[in-house]
């Protein structure tokens, strides 16, 4: 009587080996492989070469850039297998990805691009005045005034890749104001630690400026966001004041956008808190 066939469940087996190709690079099967044949593949194409293409560990050097999936077939007494991963090889072309074009001094525009493990990411937007961006690994939030590229630098084990991305300004954006000329509102100090005062500045119309006052812009509503878009803080102004001041003694250090309201439109600036 002939024993039962094992059984090779694809759970059990997993590709082991760097998670990038700079020269060359040797992956092996971990599972059960006792009894198997197991056949490598690569694709695309180009990028890798190995021979022969049976057997475990297998040499994989590096002959393109790009992202392979490496394939290895596990055949036995039993259907075969199939285990695959991807493997940054070399210095890939990478994009950003995200709106080539946002409303001013609006948060939760988002952008990622290539994840790859144990990469480092260097986020970046010029020019910088006027313009915020804040990152996590492969994803990053912008806050723009005005046109200006964001930038990536990712630094991996074969080196650095880098890439750009322009953004442009929406000329329609509801209820935010297009960049303003001046400075409508003020935020000081900024930095802040326990206290924020906003103060409206005076503002004149052709007729003002032969001499008479200017008008102060009141503040109806101002909130307060986090660089994830969540609301942290919000005060209404009944009697909209031209000054208010606000206790941000609770936020935690970071950058946040303030968005003040007059009753007719939003305005955003950033604020930077350090405890």
């Amino acid at each position: 009587e002939l024993d039962a066939a094992p059984s090779f469940p694809s759970g059990k087996f997993s590709i082991v080996g760097s998670n990038n190709i700079c020269t060359l690079e040797d992956f092996s099967i971990n599972g059960p492989t006792t009894g198997t044949t197991i056949t490598w593949s690569a694709t695309p194409p180009g990028l890798v070469t190995f021979d022969p293409v049976v057997g475990s560990p297998k040499t994989f050097t590096r002959t393109g850039d790009g992202i392979v999936e490496l394939k290895a077939t596990i055949t036995g007494s039993c259907p075969s297998t199939v285990v695959k991963t991807g493997i940054i090889v070399g210095k890939p072309n990478i994009s950003i990805t995200g709106s080539s074009s946002i409303c001013p001094y609006t948060c939760c525009n988002m952008y990622s691009t290539l994840e790859i493990p144990g990469a480092t990411y260097n986020w970046t937007v010029t020019p910088a005045l006027g313009n915020f961006v804040a990152a996590a690994g492969n994803h990053a939030e912008l806050i723009a005034g005005g046109i200006c590229s964001l930038n990536v630098s990712i630094t991996t084990a074969c080196g650095v890749i880098s890439s750009s991305k322009k953004i442009l300004m929406k000329q329609s954006c509801g209820g935010y104001s297009k960049v303003p000329d001046e400075l409508l509102f003020t935020i000081t100090p900024n930095p802040a630690s326990n206290t924020v005062e906003m103060v409206g500045a005076l503002t004149y119309s052709i007729e003002n400026k032969k001499g008479l006052a200017g008008t102060e812009n009141r503040i109806k509503m101002v909130s307060i966001y986090d660089i994830t878009g969540k609301l942290m803080m919000q005060r209404s102004f009944a009697d909209r004041p031209a000054r208010v001041r606000l206790d941000v003694s609770k936020l935690i250090s970071g950058f946040y956008l303030v968005t003040i309201f007059d009753g007719e439109q939003s305005r955003g600036y950033k604020l930077m808190i350090e405890k």
